[in-house]
This record gives structure tokens, C-alpha cells and sequence, in this order.
């Protein structure tokens, strides 16, 4: 296809979208630099067509999104979030009829294409999402679910983007589920997801990430958080998955007593290959931010993490922690840790640690003392190294634990 000819195909496609023209530039912009970077693939190419999604609103006890590949299927929120002003609904109708809302933030991605092609192709081809809006002071008290699915029968590349807007004083506990059913075909697939959390003065987040997706979905998964003063987001990311998956996390503290904390689990096997960049950049006073990343490596798989700290001129008293730890199983298995911190300001506190090591063969010794099997033992030792948080998912974590390990 012509170059000409898919920047007219995004063109008439967004505008029988009816998107307000700011996204349309901004797509074409983006494009045109994918475009003289000869970076776009066959398969981007015929990717943007119209389509159908039969989307059921609810109005349930449960506030839930579930997105089955490109297409949003359902919808749903209590009748008293509603009153309360909170906004549930999928990305594309967010742009129109909460234009203000969503045109801040996604104005500013322009900027992201210089640094990440494949954020930029994410920027150019969005082609569904969700859009959850927590108004000032509100406390939604039931966990708000997202669900992306993938399809049975895989097609053209997926391009989704989630924005969580939570105004100065509101809290909300999120939910993420990236998951793969049973039976989901063969074909490859290719995910490109991006979630945004913006946490006002005050406001508190508290945001997990379950990802059991099969080996067929190649994922670029990014999650980007900008946390004003006195804000708190709190991550916990399990990738679970059996796909690749290249993972991004980025958090700039720009508020005054700004809070993140960072907890991520991961599980690679197979001759799979996950890699893992976690960033939290200190731009104000009195800032913290936490990295912990757990990671258990299989058979021939390769697994990497790294952890950036950042503290930048003027964010005196800021604090910048992280700790990596690396668990191997196999010695076909490849490994890399790389703790990074970059301070630029006095009066701080910045500190990391990092490990590789194996299973505690004393810890073994006795748990197979009491009866347990050697693969079960092996399954509980993971378990309490992995566990950062695994009590939001209860049952549903420890069994994506088991696949991974064929327990």
C-alpha cells in the first residue's frame, strides 16, 4: 500500500470516527514520522478498517470494561458511580463527549514517537480502549475491572489505550486482566496496550496488573503514571504470560510528596523472552519512589530487568529505592539485571540492590522432608519469592503460577 494511501485511510477513518481534529494531526503526525523512519511493517498497513463492536451497557454492581481484541463488547457501572459523576466508558467515545477530559494528556504524545517507535505505530493506529474518570474526592470502594481478551480467531494487529483521570482527593482500586481464553487459535497476535494513570493532588491509586496471555501474543505493553502532590500510586504487574512480552513502566512524580510504589512478578519459560523496564523519574521535593522486581527463569527463556531511578535538579529530600532479584531454574536459561540511578540533586536518599541466585536447596530438603514432592516444593518456594501483592487475585494468581510451572 502507498504511503499516500494509508494516511488517507487514517484520515477518513477518524473522521467517520467524528474525532475532533487535534487527534486526527496528532495521528498523522505521528504517521508521517513512522513513515520517513521505514518503520511500519505489511501487516500495519491493513490494519485500520472500520469496525463492528456490540457493546452492552449495564448498570451493575461491579464496574467493568471487557475489550474481546479490537473490538469493545461490554460495559458496566452502578447507578451510584454514575450519580457521583465517575465515567466508565470505551476510548472512542470518550474523545467526543469528554473531549476536555481526554485532550491534556493525549495532546502531549507527540512527544513519545521520538524515543519509542512502537508507542509511536500505538499513537497512530488506536483503534479502541477505555476511559475511567474518578471526580474530585470520590471514593469508589469496588475494585474497576478491565479485561482485554484475546480473540478467537487472530487478525490484524491490536492498538488499545486505557486513561484513568483521578481528580485531587479520590481514590479507586484498578484492575487490569490481559488474558487469552482457552481456546484461542494458533495464529500470532500482536498486542501494543497502554494505560495511563493520572493522580491529582492528593488522590490514591491503587493499581493491579494480572497478564496470562498464551504464546501466540507477542505484547508491547506500556503503563505510565503522573502523580501530582501528595498523590499515591501503588503497581503491582504480574506477567504471567507465555508470550513475549516487552514491558514498559513509567512514573514521573511531579507533585510535592508524590508517592509510588512498585511491585512487579515475573515468570519466563519456554524459550520465551520478557523484558522489563521500570522507570520512576523524582521531579519535586520530598518525592518517593520504589522499585521491587521478582523474576523466576525456565528452560531456555531469557528474562531481563531494569530499574531506573531518576532524581532531577530541585527535588531535595526526594528518595529513590529499588531491588531486583533473579531466581533460575534452568542453566539454559539467560538473565540481566540492571539497576540504574541518576541524581542530579544533593539532600537525597538512592539506594539499589540486585541478585541472581537458586532455589534455596535447604528450604527444599525440608518441605520434601514433610511429604511434598519435589514439584510442588518448587511451586511453593516460587510462590513466597514471587509473592508482591498476590492476595488481590487470590485463587486467580496462584493458578496462572501453575501453568507456568505445570504443577
Amino acid at each position: 500500500m502507498k504511503k499516500n494511501s494509508i494516511q488517507e485511510r487514517i484520515r477518513q477513518s477518524s473522521l467517520l470516527r467524528k474525532e475532533p481534529s487535534w487527534l486526527i494531526d496528532l495521528r498523522l503526525q505521528v504517521l508521517t514520522k513512522l513513515l520517513k523512519a521505514d518503520a511500519l511493517h505489511k501487516e500495519d498497513l491493513d490494519l485500520f478498517k472500520a469496525k463492528s463492536n456490540v457493546l452492552l451497557k449495564e448498570i451493575d454492581p461491579l464496574p467493568r470494561f471487557m475489550q474481546v481484541g479490537a473490538q469493545n463488547v461490554y460495559e458496566q457501572l452502578p447507578r451510584e458511580l454514575i450519580d457521583q459523576g465517575v465515567i466508565l466508558t470505551n476510548f472512542q467515545e470518550a474523545v467526543k463527549k469528554h473531549e476536555l477530559l481526554v485532550k491534556e494528556y493525549w495532546q502531549a504524545k507527540s512527544e513519545l514517537f521520538a524515543w519509542d517507535l512502537k508507542l509511536a505505530e500505538l499513537i497512530a493506529f488506536m483503534d479502541s480502549g477505555a476511559f475511567l474518570y474518578v471526580p474530585k474526592n470520590v471514593e469508589i470502594t469496588l475494585p474497576v475491572e478491565y479485561f482485554w481478551i484475546k480473540p478467537d480467531k487472530s487478525g490484524a494487529p491490536v492498538y488499545s489505550t486505557v486513561l484513568l483521570l483521578v481528580e485531587e482527593g479520590a481514590k479507586v482500586d484498578y484492575v487490569e486482566r490481559i488474558q487469552s481464553v482457552e481456546d484461542s487459535g494458533d495464529q500470532p497476535f500482536s498486542l501494543h496496550l497502554l494505560t495511563e494513570v493520572i493522580a491529582k493532588k492528593g488522590a490514591k491509586v491503587n493499581f493491579w496488573a494480572n497478564e496470562t496471555f498464551n504464546q501466540q501474543v507477542k505484547a508491547h505493553i506500556w503503563r505510565v503514571g503522573k502523580l501530582y502532590r501528595d498523590s499515591q500510586v501503588n503497581w503491582q504487574i504480574n506477567v504471567l504470560s507465555n508470550g513475549d512480552t516487552d514491558l514498559k513502566l513509567e512514573v514521573d512524580l511531579v507533585g510535592e510528596g508524590a508517592c509510588t510504589n512498585v511491585k512487579i512478578a515475573g515468570i519466563s519459560s519456554g524459550k520465551q523472552k520478557l523484558k522489563i523496564q521500570t522507570q520512576v523519574r523524582n521531579h519535586a521535593k520530598y518525592s518517593k519512589g520504589k522499585i521491587v522486581q521478582h523474576g523466576v527463569v525456565m528452560d531456555e527463556s531469557k528474562l531481563s530487568f531494569e530499574g531506573i531511578g531518576e532524581i532531577q535538579k530541585g527535588a531535595k529530600g526526594a528518595v529513590s529505592q529499588q531491588e531486583s532479584q533473579m531466581l533460575m531454574l534452568s542453566d539454559q536459561a539467560l538473565v540481566q539485571v540492571n539497576p540504574i540511578l541518576l541524581i542530579d540533586e544533593d539532600e537525597v536518599s538512592a539506594g539499589h540492590a540486585a541478585s541472581i541466585g537458586r532455589v534455596d536447596e535447604e528450604a527444599m530438603y525440608y518441605l520434601m522432608s514433610r511429604g511434598i514432592d519435589k514439584k510442588e516444593a518448587i511451586y511453593l518456594l516460587i510462590c513466597g519469592f514471587l509473592d508482591l501483592g498476590r492476595q488481590s487475585f487470590s485463587s486467580e494468581w496462584t493458578e496462572a503460577v501453575k501453568r507456568k510451572l505445570n504443577v
